[in-house]
């Protein structure tokens, strides 16, 4: 009986630390980006650019949390935490995080870690011009630079 009752306290132990285990999420966003000539980034921590053949700016957000329950995730999720806002002014498209200040995630007494990385795919006739910038090259800026 001592076995048995031994067993389901550590079979319920084990359950309760699964429910803090590791949790993953991507969340994508596109954009469209037509008429647009520049493409301005702020962005909280780092990025990487990918240049592909789409038209539109297509962004991909990758989340672990650790030592947090799914319901704590999903509460960043909802408040916009990892959404990145576009706004377009003529020419000019500017992506910037929702959340620039990511204060650290704590759960009871626990600070969560928390990993992102963020990536960001741009039609292939952008360039940069900065960190924080692409421009669109025009066709006769792209069969220059070719010859």
């Amino acid at each position: 009986m001592k076995f048995v009752k031994l067993f389901l306290i550590l079979v319920t132990f084990s359950w309760g630390t699964t429910l803090a285990a590791q949790l993953k999420e991507t969340v994508h966003q596109t954009f469209e980006i037509d008429e647009v000539q520049s493409i301005n980034l702020d962005i909280a921590g780092d990025y990487e650019i990918v240049k592909w053949a789409g038209n539109t700016l297509m962004s991909k957000t990758y989340i672990e949390l650790s030592d947090a329950k799914p319901s704590i995730l999903n509460y960043y999720l909802k408040e916009g935490r990892y959404e990145l806002e576009g706004n377009a002014s003529g020419e000019s498209f500017s992506l910037v995080a929702k959340d620039k200040v990511r204060k650290a995630i704590r759960f009871k007494e626990l600070t969560c870690y928390e990993y992102t990385n963020v990536v960001i795919y741009v039609p292939d006739d952008f360039v940069e011009a900065s960190k924080t910038s692409l421009v669109r090259q025009s066709e006769d800026q792209g069969n220059a630079s070719i010859d």
